[in-house]
């Protein structure tokens, strides 16, 4: 298997990674939102509305990483082996 393919697939896996975090995240979230706004206002000493932004923000940072530093890559990745296979393609007929 050729590295590219290799750095792919390693980024599409933690792309799913990041996902099943997410949710697992979103779930204990859903079953705890007392405790975890609680244990937020204690970390960052703010106020039960800021507390769940600070929840906020950290679930739409960890949306960006997965995307640009897993999804796009991995994209990109398979696009430009998509368009060498295509040009070999042409070359052969």
């Amino acid at each position: 298997m050729e590295p590219s393919k290799r750095i792919r697939n390693i980024l599409f896996k933690c792309f799913l990674f990041t996902l099943l975090f997410m949710i697992f995240g979103h779930v204990i979230y859903y079953f705890n939102t007392d405790a975890i706004t609680d244990l937020c206002q204690v970390i960052f000493k703010v106020t039960p509305e800021q507390a769940r932004l600070v929840i906020f923000q950290s679930y739409v940072t960890i949306k960006m990483i997965a995307v640009f530093f897993f999804l796009i890559p991995a994209i990109a990745i398979q696009l430009e082996y998509l368009r060498c296979f295509c040009y070999m393609r042409k070359e052969k007929n």
